[in-house]
């Protein structure tokens, strides 16, 4: 069962606070994001980098998995056809008793004079 929110019965409060902890971090990652990845760690004095990015959640918020059971029935019946397949063509290349023939074979049939294309 997948739960939906309703964008317009969401108290525009918890909106502004979610929205512009967002924006703001997306927007401090953007311009320092060679401190963040590993650069210099000493930014230009005129960035306060990653300021005013703390959450304002007060309760924990329970985490939420939505399974999709024709999906993941779709999942399992091809990996178990794949497997099969790999286990069929194993067992067909232990029973093949045949000579391995280099990949030059058709142009040898085809330049032969013992064969003929008619």
């Amino acid at each position: 069962m997948v739960a939906y929110s309703n964008l317009g019965e969401l108290d525009i409060k918890l909106f502004e606070q979610r929205f512009s902890l967002l924006w703001n971090s997306l927007f401090k990652i953007s311009v320092e994001y060679i401190c963040i990845m590993g650069g210099n760690m000493t930014p230009p004095p005129y960035f306060d980098t990653l300021l005013n990015t703390t959450s304002i959640t007060t309760f924990a918020l329970p985490p939420v998995y939505a399974i999709n059971k024709p999906w993941v029935a779709l999942f399992f019946v091809s990996v178990a056809i794949m497997f099969f397949a790999a286990v069929f063509s194993l067992v067909i290349h232990l029973r093949c008793h045949a000579r391995s023939l280099p990949g030059f074979v058709s142009s040898l049939i085809r330049d032969s004079k013992f064969f003929s294309d008619s």
